[in-house]
């Protein structure tokens, strides 16, 4: 049985990670630049390798809409499926045989206890910052628990997505130089934009881990989830979520 408990903040603990000083641990103070691109079209981040990503979305009812979606190189990276839980979504392997691999398989997307916040994310750091956000904790406080997967030499970036009713957070801990840089970026929506957040850009045979963050005017007249899934390459596509920011249950679940 796999425990989705988070043990992420514990981890670091055991690996030893240096303590960054005070006045540098607050991830507002990191710049992270959200540029808007003009339409779907031109979401590049898209077109090579994306790897795991998140879009939030405010449709034309003006409620807010999430994505979450997986691409993968390997066959083990490809064998992967959503798994439905009460008030939330996990991922796990195909073969329910499989070793359990913590980058691979975790709890993807959670609702916050006693708030109306849910947490969309690519790694079990989503259960370490809703455990710490029902505690209390600010945002800023769970962003310092976390450093980028430890998977050398791509130390692939944590990213997350915290949704209320009417508000996004950004949640992004990317390796800068050998260090975690944490970052929260605040994100406003109009009506029909959107906000899409990678782990990767660049090729399949060299992704960079720089979580690129790109904004755009969604179309009307097609689901975006459609158009993202449809956006993806063939052969690198594994699954998509789709739901509102009044659940962590998916909406959709693709294919």
């Amino acid at each position: 049985m796999v425990d989705w408990k988070p043990q992420y903040a514990r981890r670091l603990t055991s690996m030893g990670e240096p303590e960054v000083v005070a006045q540098e641990r607050n991830p507002r103070r990191h710049g992270h630049t959200v540029e808007m691109n003009a339409s779907v079209d031109d979401l590049d981040a898209l077109s090579g390798y994306p790897g795991r990503g998140i879009v939030v979305h405010r449709a034309p009812d003006d409620e807010l809409h999430w994505v979450y979606f997986l691409t993968g190189r390997s066959p083990s990276s490809q064998a992967r499926r959503f798994v439905r839980r009460p008030g939330a979504l996990a991922v796990a392997p195909t073969d329910a045989d499989a070793q359990f691999d913590e980058l691979r398989h975790y709890l993807c997307a959670t609702g916050v206890d006693g708030t109306h916040q849910i947490v969309v994310g690519n790694g079990d750091h989503v259960a370490t910052i809703t455990q710490l956000l029902a505690e209390g904790a600010g945002l800023a406080t769970a962003a310092d628990e976390l450093a980028p997967e430890p998977d050398p030499p791509i130390n692939t970036p944590r990213i997350a997505a915290v949704l209320a009713p009417n508000q996004v957070e950004l949640v992004i801990v990317r390796d800068v130089g050998g260090q975690p840089d944490r970052v929260i970026q605040p994100v406003e929506l109009e009506v029909g934009e959107a906000v899409l957040l990678c782990t990767y850009a660049g090729d399949v045979a060299e992704p960079l881990a720089s979580a690129p963050v790109s904004r755009f005017q969604a179309p009307r007249g097609t689901p975006l989830s459609t158009l993202i899934w449809d956006a993806l390459h063939p052969s690198l596509r594994v699954i998509l979520a789709a739901g509102t920011a009044r659940s962590a249950e998916p909406d959709l679940l693709i294919p």
